[in-house]
């Protein structure tokens, strides 16, 4: 027998899992492409959907202005200068 306690903790706990799938913060990515002034790039999430098929891609990103110096790219590969 379930108790109004239990359906409350029940309720909360599937809330909070079903928030955190919805929230994209702090995920990896891959960089798919950087625009020619660097101030923009369009990532590909790693982590895949509940279903397991890949997630959108973050298109037009900004990039952070403290990076947009150390961006160097070459053959396309991509890389951080110190």
């Amino acid at each position: 027998m379930s108790t109004n306690r239990d359906n409350d903790i029940k309720f909360f706990r599937e809330f909070a899992t079903q928030l955190a799938i919805s929230i994209n913060v702090a995920q990896l990515g891959r960089v798919v492409s950087v625009s020619a002034d660097k101030k923009k790039a369009d990532i590909q999430p790693m982590a895949l959907n509940q279903s397991g098929s890949k997630r959108g891609m973050l298109l037009n990103v900004a990039v952070a202005r403290h990076l947009q110096q150390k961006i160097r790219l070459e053959a396309n590969l991509l890389t951080l200068t110190k």
